[in-house]
């Protein structure tokens, strides 16, 4: 499961494992830690993902550009709904509602300077 990037190849695992899990043998502690390792991976992917589209944010300077990758982010969102939840998928609006306001403050500053 660590190896997946995934939410819903994870989920798959997961449930995958969780539906054969009296067929494999797994005892209930062997259940509880099988839904807290897909618990731990989901939360990781989700810090990785923030990770990611923050780094990229920072690297915007151009109205056009964030609006494109805001364009794929807001796809890959509503994919990942139930994956990702709302809070999450907040913090990233939020991200790039900065990143907007950064940007048009810039090209405030070098129209008022120019």
């Amino acid at each position: 499961m660590e190896q997946l990037n995934d939410f819903k190849k994870i989920y798959n695992l997961y449930t995958d494992l969780l539906n054969r899990s009296l067929e494999i043998g797994f005892s209930k502690d062997q259940k509880d830690r099988l839904n807290d390792i897909y618990e731990l991976r989901s939360d990781n992917l989700r810090r990785e993902k923030l990770r990611e589209i923050n780094g990229r944010l920072e690297k915007i300077y151009d109205i056009n550009e964030i609006k494109d990758y805001w364009d794929g982010i807001k796809y890959y969102l509503l994919t990942n709904r139930q994956f990702i939840g709302k809070k999450v998928e907040t913090l990233i609006a939020k991200s790039f509602d900065r990143t907007i306001k950064k940007i048009k403050e810039m090209s405030f500053q070098i129209h008022f300077i120019a």
